[in-house]
């Protein structure tokens, strides 16, 4: 027979286990994963049982799943799906890889803290839901009043300063190139979607193509010689573009910033 004080420490541990369980409802499986992770952002936690770290990380985890925004948590037990956790590329207890419409994105690298873990998720989950940029600007005219145009999250792609130089910038550009300007303080998890990383900041955005931020001076010269020569090839206004011309022509520029004082 057992002693007494080795039979309680068995029930100690199985009263722990009970009272924090590693998985937070059911694990996936090797038959269900591509099929539950198929539609919208996931971050997936791998890990085993009779791992330590992984249950240090349990309660920061519960919390996770309690907090999250526009993002799906889920877990999968390595133990009794080797196979899926060897496909998925697991090499260590926790790992936690971030997968958007059943495609691996990143594996998650950051500490286990759950404020870094909070702020993460929250940054993923606005990148990849932001909305794509347009091939195009359609037939709409470059700029028709030659002013800077207030941008919100909503407008923002389809139209796309710095004070005094880029409001004569926007008028020096009237009819040829659309000048506009996004407010991070409003919408600080939509400028950090964007990858901006100080203020003021200048990007240039050509239909189909990478974007590409300003780095030169803000006088009104150097601006104006950068925009004109990025529109270089940029179609009349009243020019109406054929669809493969689309994929190549008309430009936009987006200075993106908190308001002035």
């Amino acid at each position: 027979m057992l002693p007494v004080s080795i039979i309680t420490c068995f029930a100690l541990a199985s009263a722990a286990r009970a009272a924090h369980p590693l998985f937070i409802g059911s694990p996936l499986t090797r038959d269900n994963f591509k099929s539950t992770i198929a539609k919208g952002i996931w971050f997936v936690e791998h890990l085993t049982p009779h791992c330590n770290h992984c249950r240090t990380f349990t309660s920061t985890w519960i919390h996770l799943t309690e907090q999250s925004e526009g993002m799906q948590l889920a877990q999968v037990d390595c133990n009794a799906n080797g196979d899926l956790c060897r496909a998925n590329g697991i090499t260590g207890y926790p790992q936690m890889n971030l997968c958007y419409d059943g495609v691996f994105v990143e594996q998650y690298r950051g500490t286990r803290e759950f404020f870094v873990l909070s702020d993460y998720l929250a940054e993923k989950a606005a990148s990849l839901t932001a909305p794509p940029l347009p091939s195009s600007l359609g037939t709409a005219p470059l700029n028709p009043a030659g002013e800077v145009i207030p941008l919100s999250p909503d407008n923002f792609h389809q139209t796309l300063e710095q004070g005094p130089a880029f409001y004569q910038l926007a008028k020096s550009m009237q009819g040829r190139v659309t000048i506009a300007e996004m407010n991070c303080d409003a919408h600080r998890k939509f400028c950090v979607a964007q990858d901006v990383v100080g203020y003021p900041m200048l990007v240039f955005y050509p239909p189909g193509g990478p974007k590409s931020e300003y780095q030169g001076g803000c006088k009104l010269m150097q601006l104006q010689s950068f925009v004109e020569e990025a529109s270089a090839n940029a179609l009349p206004a009243n020019h109406l573009p054929t669809a493969p011309e689309l994929a190549q022509d008309t430009v936009q520029l987006v200075m993106q910033a908190p308001p002035t004082a």
